[in-house]
């Protein structure tokens, strides 16, 4: 089943201005601030394709929108040729090229496969490679000189089957690592690649991109309900609508463009029809929306009970006003008051043809940051790549996004243990002590047993000296 985002984008293409967006066609990434991942591979050998790595300019890459990333941590490999090489059928699982030739837990089981892009999906290459226990793989593009900062590789139907992280290589980097791969007889070549997030000093801060018109949303905000409760103030959380405009009425100026039940603001504000002609359309979305934006201005800690006593079944039926309403009175704020702010949003005029304040502004946010899936998360003004569901890994990557990550992320509190890599990089005192105390304790069990067995010798050369001088007393007697 194709994923409920990508279908809603092209259930809108024709009525909405929206970039095409397909599994094998990445998506935008977020530009405004140019704050791209900081993840970033390392040739360990040969020493010459290092060098040679190391010197090309313009290296860039994309970490797809599935898979389960490894945020804040390493991954050490061999590198090995997918084969067939586009990876869009069963792989021949790769011959280890060391030069001992001894198989380890790095290689040939668990190898870093490098396809070629294109003649199937992102995802299709991903579960192939998985299928012969790759532990991620490279994509090599096939466009000269492309910026991959800027692109997503997204999921098609087979996206929620993969669990290896995959990452699109720009063309240059990876033919340069192809040639190495590719000479007789083979070279063994290892690398590593570092999933990092842009650190902050405080907070770390979420942005949600969210629609009302997708259930998934409602279950992904409740999905992080129980890492805000742990992370508590060192962390920001802030939800943002998804929003699209009419590009028909922007062609006309906005004017005499006010009768489309999907917009708001003669057009300036749409949400495609949620239930294609039934009871609800874009409007009615929009305002919900904005009820909801209203929500967390007037107390963060009602927005996140609303989504949890919002009953999500009202979704998609003519009953989410009364349905909303409901849920705002179960959580003890006033509808008058969150309806008074909807209002207003619009200057106090006709919601059809006035412009709303809050969506001008959410608008401008959406597009500086090229948001083009949901729901999308944002940290530290980064865009998260990877399963959204369950949570534990956007756990890990919140939590890689601390420069100093509080105890939470240390400990295991919610079910999810951190990797040691972040002990290793944040706690190098702690790590000293453990090694002190498996020492002391190895030290003293060695002693314990070493002191019981020279007893036991001890014990055993008196008993036969008693036994020699009882034998002699019995034969002196005799």
């Amino acid at each position: 089943m194709i994923h409920n985002r990508i279908l809603i984008i092209f259930a809108v293409i024709s009525h909405f201005f929206f970039p095409h967006v397909t599994a094998d066609t990445p998506s935008k990434a977020p530009a405004a601030s140019d704050v791209f991942e900081t993840t970033e591979i390392n040739i360990i050998e040969p020493r010459s394709l290092s060098t040679a790595y190391d010197n090309l300019i313009g290296k860039s890459l994309s970490i797809a929108n599935f898979g389960q990333v490894p945020w804040g941590r390493t991954l050490i490999g061999h590198a090995y040729l997918a084969n067939p090489l586009n990876a869009c059928s069963k792989l021949k699982p790769p011959v280890a090229q060391h030069d001992n030739e001894n198989p380890d837990a790095e290689d040939p089981d668990h190898p870093i496969i490098f396809a070629t892009r294109g003649d199937c999906t992102f995802d299709t290459k991903a579960l192939n490679a998985q299928m012969i226990g790759a532990k991620t793989i490279f994509i090599i593009d096939n466009v000269e000189g492309e910026n991959l900062n800027y692109l997503i590789p997204i999921q098609d139907k087979l996206g929620d089957s993969v669990y290896i992280p995959t990452v699109l290589l720009d063309k240059r980097s990876g033919e340069l690592i192809k040639k190495e791969l590719e000479k007789t007889p083979p070279v063994a070549v290892s690398l590593s690649i570092s999933f990092e997030l842009p650190k902050a000093l405080n907070k770390t801060k979420v942005d949600l991109w969210l629609t009302s018109s997708d259930p998934r949303g409602f279950e992904f905000v409740n999905s992080l309900q129980e890492i805000r409760k742990k992370l508590k103030d060192s962390i920001e959380f802030t939800p943002h609508p998804v929003l699209w405009y009419c590009l028909q009425c922007e062609r006309r100026g906005f004017v005499g463009t006010d009768t489309d039940p999907n917009c708001v603001s003669s057009g300036r504000h749409c949400s495609p029809d949620p239930d294609a002609g039934g009871p609800l359309n874009g409007s009615q979305v929009l305002l919900e929306d904005l009820r909801q934006l209203c929500l967390f201005n007037h107390n963060q800690d009602a927005w996140w009970a609303y989504f949890a006593s919002f009953n999500k079944s009202c979704l998609n039926t003519a009953y989410l006003q009364q349905c909303s309403h409901e849920a705002i009175k179960n959580i003890g704020v006033s509808v008058s008051t969150i309806n008074d702010c909807v209002t207003d949003s619009f200057g106090g005029g006709d919601i059809a043809k006035a412009e709303n304040k809050i969506f001008a502004k959410e608008s401008e946010a959406m597009k500086a940051n090229m948001i083009r899936l949901w729901p999308t998360l944002l940290i530290n003004k980064q865009m998260y790549r990877g399963n959204l569901f369950p949570s534990d890994s956007i756990f890990e990557a919140i939590c890689d996004g601390f420069a100093n990550p509080p105890r939470e992320c240390i400990y295991d509190d919610i079910g999810v243990v951190p990797p040691l890599v972040r002990y290793e990089k944040h706690y190098p005192g702690l790590i000293i002590a453990l090694v002190v105390v498996v020492l002391a304790i190895l030290f003293v069990t060695i002693f314990i047993c070493y002191k019981r067995r020279l007893r036991s010798e001890v014990n055993k050369e008196m008993e036969f000296m008693i036994t020699s001088t009882m034998q002699k007393y019995v034969q002196l007697k005799e």
